[in-house]
């Protein structure tokens, strides 16, 4: 089954170095400030975006041997925007616009952003009734070649799903769980052991 991706998530990491803790916090708001602006440009509502707490890195000079002095040479302050957004068309085109801010001079790591399909869970139930139905099938094909016909099912056991890129086959024995495409296909598996008995 082809499916379509209805949501996506994407993280923007900012940061700001300098030999001292301002310097590198005002460095930091300028990156934040350019990601805020560019992600008010492409016109992402303020709700799909949270930006997380500051984490602070601190680099000392090392001495002859390699090891850490107390001597501090300077700092690095990081935040992380998380956009979390139901167009996954706008979060595509925007991520591969993000060059905006590399160009602006921003201390900027985008993320790829992961696509995934919310109502999996519904799918998976159908996907596997159709399944099972298409493996009956396949299963009274085989005995009537066979001059034979089908009786009861004796086991069902139904097999991970695969999602994957569209027209891949690439498989898993636990399971393929693509997130780097908007378009993904599933693939459903049931084996059915049943009875056969001659005519």
């Amino acid at each position: 089954v082809r499916i379509v991706s209805d949501l996506s998530l994407w993280n923007i990491g900012v940061a700001g170095e300098g030999k001292t803790l301002e310097e590198a916090f005002q460095r930091l708001s300028v990156a934040t400030e350019r990601v805020r602006a560019f992600l008010l440009k492409k016109e992402f509502p303020l709700e799909s975006v949270e930006l997380g707490p500051i984490r602070t890195s601190t680099f000392y000079v090392r001495d002859a041997k390699g090891n850490e002095t107390r001597e501090v040479i300077g700092h690095e302050l990081s935040r992380a925007f998380s956009i979390k957004s139901t167009d996954v068309e706008k979060v595509s085109k925007a991520a591969g616009e993000v060059t905006e801010l590399l160009q602006g001079g921003a201390q900027v790591v985008s993320q790829p952003p992961s696509f995934v399909y919310t109502k999996l869970a519904d799918l998976k139930i159908q996907m596997l009734g159709e399944a099972t139905a298409n493996a009956r099938q396949r299963a009274e094909l085989i005995a009537q070649e066979s001059k034979c016909r089908i009786g009861a099912v004796k086991d069902a056991r139904a097999g991970v799903l695969q999602i994957t890129p569209p027209w891949s086959t690439e498989v898993s024995g636990g399971g393929m769980n693509d997130t780097s495409s908007i378009e993904k296909d599933v693939m459903s598996v049931v084996h059915l052991t049943v009875a056969i008995k001659s005519d």
